[in-house]
């Protein structure tokens, strides 16, 4: 918030003073361990999702996309002709 408001008066949207000037986040804390799937887990996962959203998972894991970027992608954007 601190970041939007400074952008905010910056660009004249906000007049006075930015009321999250002070905030600061907290410490970020791990919720529970990080791990890779083994091969066996990550085919099991696969297996047991649907078509189509096997398919997203796919693109995902095998591009090393992130889900902001698979769920951006739309029909045509192969990348075919583009250089």
């Amino acid at each position: 918030m601190r970041c939007i408001f400074r952008e905010a008066i910056g660009w004249r949207l906000w007049k006075g003073e930015n009321p999250a000037e002070k905030a600061k986040p907290g410490k970020k804390r791990m919720v529970r361990e990080k791990r890779k799937l083994e091969i066996s887990e990550t085919q099991q996962l696969l297996m047991a999702l649907k078509e189509d959203v096997r398919l997203i998972v796919m693109v995902a894991l095998f591009c090393t996309l992130r889900i902001s970027e698979v769920l951006g992608l739309q029909c045509g954007d192969s990348g075919e002709g583009e250089h």
